[in-house]
């Protein structure tokens, strides 16, 4: 099970906007995050619904993977290169208009794990904790024991607390 990646460079919009879409279909299912975004109103989320459809393309086509077992493990969106403008401001000043723009990329995997699989690691598990309780029970019984044996002293009196009321 290998991450099958596909990337779009220099795409025109706002990197932080496009995290927000992004942060919205990570983690789910390929097909269900193609038709999730295709409802979302945002500019960007055209962009990455053409990069995950971009994803599934290359698992299917060049790996054999199947298109409904897939999710999408990772999409980054990181910023690229800055347009920079000037804006006309009063008394013949300008401002500044930065015109950002993103690089998209999708990581889409298989699940990893198999109800078979799980189920065989889930029990090993079990028998490791019941040892412990047991250990624990001894060590228990053990310091009982020791604590029965030690005899009770009285408590020592010493001659700086006598001092220090005569003072």
């Amino acid at each position: 099970m290998s991450e099958i990646k596909a990337v779009a460079k220099n795409l025109r919009g706002s990197p932080r906007k496009a995290r927000r879409v992004a942060d919205a279909v990570r983690g789910k299912n390929a097909l269900y995050a193609i038709e999730a975004l295709r409802y979302m109103p945002n500019k960007s989320a055209l962009d990455i619904r053409k990069v995950v459809q971009s994803a599934v393309a290359n698992a299917v086509n060049n790996n054999g993977m199947n298109a409904e077992t897939l999710i999408v493990k990772s999409i980054m969106v990181d910023s690229a290169f800055t347009i920079k403008r000037m804006r006309a401001q009063s008394r013949g000043r300008g401002r500044s208009i930065l015109k950002r723009n993103c690089h998209i990329t999708v990581l889409v995997d298989e699940p990893k794990a198999e109800k078979g699989t799980a189920k065989a690691a889930a029990a090993p598990a079990e028998v490791k904790t019941e040892k412990k309780t047991a250990k624990k029970a001894e060590t228990k019984e053990t310091k009982k024991k020791v604590a029965a044996k030690t005899t009770k002293s009285k408590p020592a009196t010493t001659k700086a607390k006598s001092k220090a009321t005569k003072k």
